[in-house]
């Protein structure tokens, strides 16, 4: 049995999916599909990146990943597919990869397609799903491709007692996600206060472990499964109740 993971900006209310899975399926019947979301917002190929780069490694080795995303972002656009970590991604060469592996080595192929209406890009994803489920090798399915298209997301800003962050994500509850990792958190472990800015907000000024750390309707912060900070209030809506956004700036202080 193959699986087949599915990241796409379709949403939930068009037969997109339903298109893809049944090409899929035709020319490759023992296929398993997990869903990731199709609720990637429109184009957002930050958010799909984001999705696959903390998901990938839940699944076996020898999982396919489509990430459909923003697949008409040029007049003849390339799909690409690339092994990483005994792990296959498929997807248009639009920079999503390049946020995805963030510059580590991949094997990296073209697909071979053609082009004849606005649905076609399914036959890529075909064409490589059938070749790697045949455990044929990527070599034959098209040429070697170089240098995948790049894209940079927005990089923390640190300082000597600072960094300057930016919301990434929103999820489903309305956590809200910043580009602040653990590990750039740790450079500063020395210290022993810190106070997190956001609009005109009071600062955080404890690290929770869990959302119950605070009363019902407090704001807190924690670390998220990803290793990301992140904004939330429990059993409310961060996103909404505090105005934050993707692309929203944050500042984090150390004392």
């Amino acid at each position: 049995m193959q699986i087949v993971t599915l990241t796409t900006d379709f949403g939930s209310g068009d037969f997109y999916t339903a298109i893809l899975k049944g090409s899929l399926l035709s020319a490759q019947p023992d296929i398993h599909f997990a869903d990731i979301t199709h609720n990637i917002r429109n184009y957002n190929i930050v958010q799909a990146a984001y999705a696959i780069r903390h998901t990938f490694h839940a699944f076996p080795p020898g999982t396919i990943h489509i990430a459909s995303v923003h697949n008409f972002y040029a007049p003849n656009p390339r799909f690409l597919v690339i092994k990483y970590r005994e792990h296959y991604f498929i997807g248009p060469d639009n920079g999503v990869f390049s946020l995805t592996f963030e510059r580590e080595q991949v094997e990296c192929f073209e697909i071979p397609y053609e082009s004849y209406d606005i649905l076609s890009f399914k036959n890529a994803y075909v064409t490589a799903v059938s070749h790697i489920s045949k455990k044929l090798p990527l070599e034959t399915i098209g040429p070697r491709y170089a240098e995948i298209t790049e894209r940079f997301s927005l990089q923390a800003i640190t300082a000597d007692t600072m960094i300057r962050g930016t919301v990434i994500h929103v999820d489903h509850f309305e956590n809200v996600i910043l580009n602040i990792t653990r590990e750039l958190w740790d450079r500063y472990a020395y210290y022993h206060r810190f106070a997190l800015f956001f609009k005109r907000h009071d600062p955080i000024t404890e690290l929770s472990t869990t959302y119950a750390d605070v009363p019902v309707g407090e704001t807190l912060c924690l670390f998220n499964s990803a290793n990301h900070l992140e904004i939330a209030i429990n059993l409310g809506k961060a996103s909404s109740m505090l105005s934050l956004e993707v692309e929203d700036a944050v500042q984090l202080e150390f004392y």
